[in-house]
């Protein structure tokens, strides 16, 4: 028979208990011992399922997974439900249930006898979800924005020089900034630097400034995780932009891969892109309007010059919602 109070973590029933359950305790036993199903408490009002199947699916095949949510306005509540494609699976997730952490929040983990139908509406505006968010949210819509200046542009060949992070809220309207830090590599990597930054970095002062101030290559990457974390971005929810950000976040995962693991992994915001379409879009006259970059290749100075670039974007040719509340 499943025991619920028993001390081996693979079946251990955890702390939730459906109390919409009509069944004796016994039936409730025998679902438990047999269910592929676990309910996830604590959860941010910023998770989404993509978050929760890339965590869970480490035990397992995930079968599905079903979203608390709000009764009456069905915002997220604050748990789910998940089912895996086995027990095995299941089980693997309860055994390790201390190490899911999601949002710097330990989630809780407990057997579900399983989901029907009206289960994910709550009882409550906040459910499951952590007391911290019940406080203060960590807003979904903030940008953050990051400029790389590499010894070249081949992923595989080269490396980041120098690095600069800006976050900013929906408006654009800076948050808080980091940088520019300056990261030192061994001799062979300068040799491999193109002809380009050769003769470019030294004009803007970044090779006396890499000799100078430079930090190791897994410092640079722990300053910029934390200064995203400290400034309450939530995991996997924010977009990473900038100018031809697609180039920067390729040497991020390569180098960086923590920075780029806590951002929304499938989500950028590349102002490049919005240029190109303007350029083809709007007549000669409108887009001697856009404000002309001083093209430094200096990570701050850049990311400020985007972010202008963007705002006079939006000023100029985005239409003016009715009500601008900044939720995407």
């Amino acid at each position: 028979m499943f025991d619920p109070t028993s001390s081996d973590t693979a079946q251990h029933s955890g702390e939730y208990r459906d109390r919409r359950f009509n069944g004796t305790d016994e039936e409730r036993e025998q679902l438990l011992s047999t269910s592929t199903t676990l309910w996830v408490g604590e959860l941010s009002h910023n998770t989404t399922e993509e978050q929760i199947i890339e965590l869970f699916s480490r035990a397992g095949p995930i079968h599905r997974v079903i979203m608390g949510l709000h009764r009456d306005d069905h915002t997220p509540c604050g748990f789910c439900f998940v089912e895996y494609e086995n027990r095995s699976g299941a089980e693997n997730a309860m055994r390790d249930r201390e190490s899911y952490v999601l949002d710097g929040q330990k989630l809780t983990l407990s057997w579900d006898t399983g989901f029907t139908e009206g289960r994910q509406f709550g009882r409550g505006r906040h459910g499951g979800q952590k007391s911290e968010d019940k406080k203060k949210p960590w807003s979904k819509d903030k940008i953050v924005w990051v400029d790389c200046e590499m010894t070249g542009l081949d992923v595989a060949e080269n490396r980041i020089l120098e690095i600069a992070c800006i976050i900013t809220d929906s408006n654009l309207e800076v948050i808080a900034e980091l940088g520019p830090i300056c990261i030192k590599h061994p001799p062979e990597v300068m040799k491999n630097m193109s002809d380009w930054c050769r003769e470019n970095f030294p004009k803007n002062g970044l090779l006396e400034r890499v000799e100078k101030d430079g930090i190791p290559e897994h410092e640079a990457e722990s300053q910029v995780l934390e200064f995203i974390k400290q400034n309450e971005v939530p995991e996997k929810r924010c977009p990473l932009a900038g100018n031809n950000v697609f180039t920067d976040r390729g040497f991020l995962k390569k180098h960086m891969p923590k920075v780029t693991d806590y951002l929304n992994y499938h989500r950028i915001i590349d102002v490049s892109s919005i240029n190109e379409l303007v350029k083809r879009w709007y007549p000669a006259e409108v887009l001697e309007k856009i404000p002309r970059k001083e093209r430094k290749h200096m990570a701050m100075d850049d990311i400020r010059e985007s972010i202008m670039e963007l705002k006079y974007y939006r000023e100029h040719f985005f239409k003016t919602p009715p009500q601008a509340n900044g939720h995407v």
